[in-house]
Parts: structure tokens; C-alpha cells; sequence
């Protein structure tokens, strides 16, 4: 149980490009924001993101409390009176998910932007629930039904809770909702799997690729899947799209251990393990793809995990923490990078024009949809064309 306190178009013009893969040493365009607060705060996480609002968590004593920022280090304390500990685990533009403990009990809990306007989702009778993500108009979590966890989804409201629990499994949890899907795992033969449901018990997809002894599901958005798998001793950071065949792994080279906890707009975020340290990073649908994202951190971060991303056309802003070793604390971030780039063919940020830029761009234009994937729309316009496509190959060739 999880508890969280302290079909694409064709490209012709291929054919016939000849394509130079030198490498031309740009400036990186990841930007790091600090969101950790000033004292009394003892220290931070960011766990969710939507557009310019982050959630998470801070430390004030001994006891955590609910987080809202807005890109800056101020920020919204939701923390209830009377509450133990309070923590948001999802936000949308406007509402916060997450879960409170009230004298010894947790529950789950849906807040407007204030302390005062958290709505109790906790429903009566059972002894414990939590919320762990949230989507415009439904909350995923859990609740304890006679000592077991039961996948749940809520509209708002208390009596609104609806039990996803699948027949086969003896628990089950709802960590990431999106698009009318919602993604977790269900303990099948004692065997964690991840899954993914569509709003009903008889919904539920078993993920859990056949080589792994076990996986788990974190983030779900426009159809994707992601969260890990774990081959022999590795857990590898995993993306699925609604099937067990459709597994990719995503465990980068060099990785002793990876995970995936968000998704949204064609990236996938989390971290992975290389030289013995937790990196933050994103991937673009293979491991390949994968950015370090660590590496935009100071020497005094001895690691970082990234738990949520947001993409627009403006760039992707990715949320999560860094153990600020030099301070003995953890702190939340905020990565942003900008797609109106000082290169606009270095389209994986990474600081050199070279052939991973050229397959991400193509993937990107290959879905014709800046709403899934916006790295492909390059002058930043609203769709995909044939502009974007010029102008990427212009970038390209110049090297900048």
C-alpha cells in the first residue's frame, strides 16, 4: 500500500533527404526553478502539475501539510486544523488531490485552493482512504474494505465513491487517472500487476508484461500508461498504451533501477538509477529518448526524482525534488523547458543538434497533434505542417 507523508503520416520528403548528424554545441534551455519555501519550512516535495499550478507537500515541524505553488517559492498552505499530516498527490488548473490524517485515520480529501475548502472524500464506514490523483471531474485513489485496499474513484463528493476492485484480485489501487482511464495495480496471487480500468470492476485490464514478477501502473493520460516493471532483480520504467503487449521498456542504458510516476502530452517522467544515483529525468516513448535531468541541478543535489509533467505549447514544465545534501533537506522543483529554443532543431533540450533531435522530431510530427506531442510545431502556431517541417530541417542543417 502506498502512503506518501516526509497511425502516423507518412513523411516523403525522407526519401530524399540527406541528413548530416554532426553535433553543434548549443545552450541547454532547461531552466530550474526552486520552490522550496523560506523558513519554518523544513523541507518540500512537488508531486503534481497542471499548466502553471504545482502540488506537493511541506514540512512545517513535524508535520506535513498540503502544498499549492504557482511557478514560485510562495505558496498555498492547505493544511486543515486539526489535521496530523495533509499532502496533494494531483492537481488540476483549479482543484487538488490528495489526503489527510485526522486523528489516526487518513483520509481522502479534494481541496479548492484554500485550507478551508477541503471537501472530506472519506467515505462512511470504512476506516481508511486516500487520494492519489485527480482529473477534471474525478479523483483515484483507495479505500480499506475489510483490511484491504480497493481501487476507487470519486466525482467530488463522499457519496460519490465507486468501488474498482476487480473480482480476481485480493487489492487494488488507483494511483493515476486522465483521459477516462484510470491506472494502478491489483495484487493477483500475490503478484502486484499493473492495471488500468475505464470506470468499472469488469473495466480492468491486467498490464503486467509476461517476463515480470511484478509491475505497478502511476500515471495515466491520452491513452498512455506508465510506472515500472520488474525483470529478474531491475525495476524498468515502463510505458504501456492500454495492453500487456503494448509494454515498452524505458530503463535507459546504465540504469541499475528506473520508474515512471507521470505522463501527458508524449512524455514520460521519473527517474533512474546510474552510478548509484536517483536522477530525475523525462523520455519521449524510449529509453533512448531518456534526458537527464539531474544533471540541470547544482553540485550540493545528491539526488532527484521528477513525478509529474505538463506540456503546452509555451514548453514542458516538469515537477518534482532534488535531496539538497549541502542543507540536509529535500526541496521541490520545478524543470521548464522552452520550446522557443536558441536552436529550434535541439528539440531534446540537451544542448547539441544531432539525431536523437531528428528522431524526436519526427515521432512528434508524426502525430500531427501538438496537443499529444508539441515538440513537432516548431513555430509554436497551434498545428503540424509542413512549416514546422521546413523549418526544422533549416535549423538542422545550419547546425545554429
Amino acid at each position: 500500500m502506498i502512503q506518501i507523508f516526509a497511425g502516423r503520416r507518412r513523411v516523403t520528403a525522407l526519401a530524399s533527404l540527406c541528413v548530416c548528424w554532426a553535433a553543434a554545441t548549443v545552450h541547454a534551455q532547461w531552466t530550474v526553478i526552486h520552490l522550496q519555501p523560506s523558513a519554518p519550512a523544513v523541507d518540500s516535495h512537488g508531486r503534481g502539475i497542471a499548466g502553471s499550478v504545482q502540488g506537493g507537500d511541506v514540512t512545517v515541524g513535524n508535520s506535513g501539510h498540503a502544498a499549492l505553488w504557482r511557478n514560485t517559492s510562495a505558496w498555498v498552505d492547505l493544511h486543515p486544523d486539526g489535521a496530523t499530516n495533509s499532502s496533494v498527490t494531483g492537481v488540476t488548473a483549479t482543484q487538488q488531490a490528495g489526503t489527510t490524517q485526522l486523528s489516526g485515520s487518513y483520509h481522502a480529501s479534494l481541496w479548492n485552493g484554500t485550507a478551508s475548502s477541503r471537501i472530506d472524500l472519506h467515505p462512511v464506514g470504512y476506516s481508511q482512504s486516500f487520494a492519489y490523483a485527480i482529473a477534471p471531474g474525478q479523483q483515484g485513489g483507495s479505500v480499506n474494505v475489510a483490511g484491504f485496499y480497493h481501487a476507487s474513484i470519486w466525482a467530488g463528493s463522499a457519496s460519490s465513491w465507486a468501488d474498482l476492485h476487480p473480482s480476481a484480485a485480493i487489492q487494488s489501487v488507483v494511483i493515476g487517472v486522465g483521459g477516462g482511464q484510470q491506472g494502478g495495480y491489483a495484487t493477483v496471487g500475490n503478484i502486484n500487476c499493473a492495471s488500468v480500468w475505464s470506470g468499472t470492476p469488469a473495466s480492468w485490464v491486467n498490464l503486467r508484461p509476461g517476463n515480470s514478477q511484478e509491475s505497478i501502473v502511476n500515471g495515466v493520460s491520452g491513452g498512455q500508461q506508465v510506472g515500472n516493471a520488474r525483470i529478474g532483480q531491475i525495476y524498468s520504467a515502463s510505458l504501456w498504451a492500454g495492453t500487456a503487449a503494448s509494454w515498452v521498456n524505458l530503463n535507459p542504458a546504465g540504469s541499475i533501477l528506473s520508474s515512471c510516476f507521470g505522463v501527458q502530452g508524449g512524455k514520460q517522467v521519473g527517474y533512474a538509477t546510474i552510478g548509484n544515483v536517483e536522477r530525475a529525468g523525462i523520455w519521449s516513448g524510449t529509453a533512448a529518448s531518456w534526458i537527464d535531468l539531474h544533471a540541470f541541478l547544482g553540485v550540493a543535489y545528491s539526488r532527484s526524482r521528477a513525478l509529474g509533467v505538463w506540456t503546452d505549447v509555451a514548453g514542458i514544465h516538469v515537477i518534482g525534488y532534488g535531496l539538497n545534501t549541502a542543507l540536509f533537506r529535500d526541496e521541490a522543483l520545478l524543470w521548464t523547458f522552452s520550446l522557443a529554443p536558441v536552436c529550434p532543431a535541439d528539440v531534446t533540450g540537451d544542448g547539441v543538434v544531432d539525431g536523437a533531435d531528428f528522431i524526436a522530431f519526427i515521432n512528434s510530427f508524426g502525430t500531427g497533434s501538438p496537443a499529444i506531442d508539441p515538440v513537432a510545431d516548431i513555430n509554436h502556431d497551434g498545428i503540424i505542417d509542413g512549416n514546422d517541417f521546413i523549418e526544422f530541417i533549416n535549423g538542422f542543417s545550419a547546425g545554429c
